[in-house]
C-alpha cells in the first residue's frame, strides 16, 4: 500500500501500528493519526460462473473492502447487489469495493457472458 506524505510533513517521521499511521518527530508530543491502516489483509481468488450469465460470489471472508485485480485479459463485471447495479472493470485494471462486511457480498462475472471460466484474483482488507 502506498502512503501520501504531504510536502509540509517531510521533516516529520511516521510510525505504523495496528491503529494507523502516526506522525512523530517534531510533533511527537501531539501524536495524531494521519491515516488509518488495515489490521489484516489477504488475497483470494474466484472462478467466474458457467454459464457466463451467472454471478459468482467471492469466498466467505470477513472484509471491509475488496479490490478486484483484473489480469484475466477479459473485461469483468463487479456487483455487490446480485447484478442489479454493476460496474465494468477492463483488463489490466483494478476496482475497489468498500463498505462491505464480507467478501462474499461482492460478485463477479465476465462482461461478455462467455461460458469460458476465468480465475479472478482479489485483495481483501478489514
Amino acid at each position: 500500500m502506498w502512503y501520501f506524505k504531504p510536502k509540509q510533513y517531510l521533516q516529520d517521521t511516521y510510525t505504523r501500528s495496528g491503529e494507523g499511521i502516526f506522525m512523530m518527530g517534531k510533533n511527537a508530543a501531539n501524536k495524531s493519526a494521519v491515516m488509518p491502516v488495515s489490521s489484516a489483509s489477504g488475497y483470494g481468488s474466484a472462478t467466474t460462473a458457467n454459464p457466463g450469465t451467472g454471478w459468482q460470489a467471492l469466498t466467505d471472508q470477513v472484509a471491509g473492502s475488496v479490490t478486484i485485480i483484473n489480469n484475466t485479459g477479459q473485461t469483468l463485471e463487479v456487483s455487490k447487489d446480485g447484478g442489479t447495479t454493476k460496474i465494468q472493470v477492463p483488463t489490466a485494471a483494478s476496482f475497489c469495493v468498500n463498505f462491505i462486511s464480507n467478501a462474499n457480498q461482492v460478485s463477479i462475472r465476465r462482461a461478455d457472458t462467455s461460458n469460458t471460466q476465468l480465475t479472478v484474483y482479489y485483495e481483501w482488507e478489514l
